[in-house]
């Protein structure tokens, strides 16, 4: 039967172990410290339900170092880990848990190959369905209209800067979406009526409406 692969979101939230996540690897940091025994490390590996840190320690780090599969931008199923509570401070957005690994027992790590770099998608191809909500995708688009920037208070009671943002396929406004940006996202300067490509926007649908929320990053397209 092999072990079953569950989402980012569902081994956060407690899915029962053992079990394996599978994603791309999108960051990687080597800890430098003087301690006794191997240096630590730990990846940021991200699907279609979010990211999470999983993190190498004593005879798992010194094994794996230099394993392929966890570099950055490789795609990889990883199994064996045990959970561990995370710090919010330094934690994805939302994540309660980390994953780690100690020892050699039980882990496996199957690489899934390099990651195909994502076509960006037009706003036609964004409304027409096709991804599920919640999936990231890459869109190249007008920006229309940049809205002011607005406070918003969350659920948790903290307030963020919260600004929408209109994409279009062209500058005559259709077909059009809207998106949110939080944040130091918010508060970046936004190239209204310029052709961008945004990095890692969120799709949400609310009711029938389908919108995009957050990004990586919004670079304009010369």
């Amino acid at each position: 039967g092999g072990i079953r692969v569950v989402s980012v979101k569902d081994v956060d939230e407690g899915a029962q172990l053992p079990a394996a996540v599978e994603g791309v690897v999108i960051s990687r940091r080597d800890y430098q410290r003087n301690t006794i025994g191997p240096l630590g490390f730990h990846v940021r590996l991200r699907d279609h339900s979010g990211q999470i840190d999983v993190k190498f320690w004593q005879e798992a780090a010194e094994a794996h170092r230099s394993n392929p599969a966890l570099q950055q931008n490789a795609r990889v199923r990883l199994s064996g880990f045990y959970r561990h509570p995370a710090d919010a401070k330094y934690a994805p957005p939302g994540r309660k848990q980390e994953l780690r690994y100690n020892n050699l027992k039980d882990m496996v790590i199957q690489p899934l190959g390099a990651v195909e770099p994502q076509r960006p998608r037009s706003v036609a191809e964004v409304l027409k369905g096709g991804c599920s909500s919640g999936t990231e995708v890459d869109v190249e688009a007008f920006v229309l209209v940049a809205m002011e920037i607005e406070k918003k208070t969350l659920g948790t009671g903290a307030t963020l800067d919260f600004r929408t943002i209109i994409l279009s396929d062209d500058l005559g406004g259709q077909p059009h979406v809207r998106m949110a940006l939080w944040d130091a996202k918010a508060r970046e300067h936004i190239p209204v009526r310029k052709r961008v490509r945004v990095l890692g926007a969120r799709i949400k649908d609310f009711g029938a409406q389908r919108q995009l929320t957050g990004c990586r990053r919004i670079e304009v397209i010369k």
